[in-house]
């Protein structure tokens, strides 16, 4: 099934997955003085992202909460001052396109001058994704990570892979192509970006400040570098597919 409700929620029951993603900004805009900088801080966050993935062999594979800035499936940019930035919240235009289950949202950085174009297709078998970033001055960053939000709880039995070209499990650091969650059942979810990037896994998302649940959570962050340096009217683009499979097909899997 597919289901909208009130234009904010969007979900998608498939043969091999359960998706949703949040893309709306019911906040009122008084609320943007608010705005923390502490980067561990809660705070609503949307741009086109997933909320979650779920399959019956995995579990949640992919969840995405605004606890943190380093919580949520979004491209987190950070200055060389350490400040933080993210889709405006209230900078969002999405359109829902019914014919080919295809939920697309754009809109701006607040604080930057890069703009965000995010779509996700809602297949039986898999969700194909595709990010563009735009930027509209020239631009000089410390970091630019397209992040994913997984989840490995103690108990649940899914670990995480980062994956070369090849298909061969890499360290945290190296460059790679794709991240799969395995769950010890022999189930598992393929990440499988278009670009070879330099990966990281960060194994706990830190906790914002006085909510001991986040501070016990088991999402974990894998981050893939994008460009940092940025001329006028410079464009990145990145498409990915989210493939519900069996471990023993990932090999398989990562020729497109």
């Amino acid at each position: 099934f597919t289901r909208n409700f009130a234009d904010q929620f969007y979900c998608f029951r498939r043969p091999a997955y359960y998706s949703f993603l949040f893309a709306a900004h019911p906040m009122e805009s008084w609320h943007r003085g608010q705005r923390p900088s502490d980067p561990l801080e809660d705070w609503p966050r949307t741009g086109g992202g997933l909320s979650m993935v779920w399959t019956a062999g995995t579990g949640c594979a992919l969840l995405s909460m605004n606890w943190n800035v380093y919580s949520n499936h979004m491209a987190l940019a950070r200055t060389k001052q350490e400040t933080y930035h993210w889709p405006d919240y209230w900078d969002l235009d999405k359109q829902f396109d019914e014919q080919t289950n295809t939920l697309t949202a754009w809109g701006s950085y607040e604080g930057l001058p890069l703009n965000y174009r995010r779509s996700h297709r809602f297949l039986d078998n898999r969700i194909e994704g595709h990010l563009e970033l735009t930027a509209t001055e020239a631009l000089e960053l410390a970091s630019l990570e397209e992040q994913l939000p997984l989840v490995q709880r103690e108990g649940d039995g899914n670990t995480i892979r980062l994956l070369a070209i090849n298909g061969t499990t890499i360290e945290s650091g190296q460059v790679g192509s794709a991240v799969a969650v395995v769950n010890e059942s022999g189930h598992a979810v393929l990440f499988r970006f278009s670009a070879v990037l330099p990966m990281t896994l960060q194994e706990q998302t830190p906790g914002y400040r006085g909510n001991t649940a986040v501070e016990q959570s088991h999402i974990s962050r894998v981050a893939l570098a994008l460009p940092t340096r940025w001329q006028p009217g410079d464009t990145f683009a990145l498409d990915y597919s989210i493939i519900p499979c069996s471990a023993a097909e990932l090999d398989s899997l990562m020729t497109p």
